[in-house]
């Protein structure tokens, strides 16, 4: 598995945990034993990056809820909230992912999941938050 399938996994690993409203690592291992693939590299990846989230949600959420124009957390679609969770996540606690990769990966997530317009408010919302975190 690529780091770019990492990333899908742990987008929809987020999706889903945020759907059930439970962020525990006890219910994440339920959920990366139903979709554990092959390479052992990347499923630690994929496993550094929620849990990664999971430890620092708060301040991940808190970036994400400042940097939006016009909308608030709450009401974001749940697919682009773990899209965005998942690059904040790369951008504020995973150093030698550099800030452009972990953007256009979700923007290459919202295309793929969710409506080509989407996209606009997460490279804005992004770019807000990678001027703290230049890297």
């Amino acid at each position: 598995m690529s780091r770019k399938k990492a990333r899908e996994l742990s987008m929809q690993t987020l999706f889903q945990m945020d759907m059930q409203g439970c962020f525990e690592t006890e219910y994440l291992e339920r959920i990366f034993e139903e979709i554990k693939q092959d390479s052992e590299k990347d499923d630690e990846y994929m496993m550094k990056l929620i849990n990664l989230f999971i430890e620092r949600q708060e301040e991940i959420d808190n970036e994400i809820s400042g940097s939006l124009k016009d909308w608030k957390l709450e009401r974001l679609p749940k697919v682009e909230l773990a899209i965005l969770r998942v690059a904040v996540t790369e951008i504020v606690g995973i150093e030698e992912i550099p800030n452009k990769v972990s953007i256009n990966e979700a923007l290459n997530l919202c295309k793929k999941f969710s409506e080509e317009k989407s996209t606009k408010y997460i490279n804005g919302t992004l770019g807000t938050i990678i001027k703290k975190y230049e890297k």
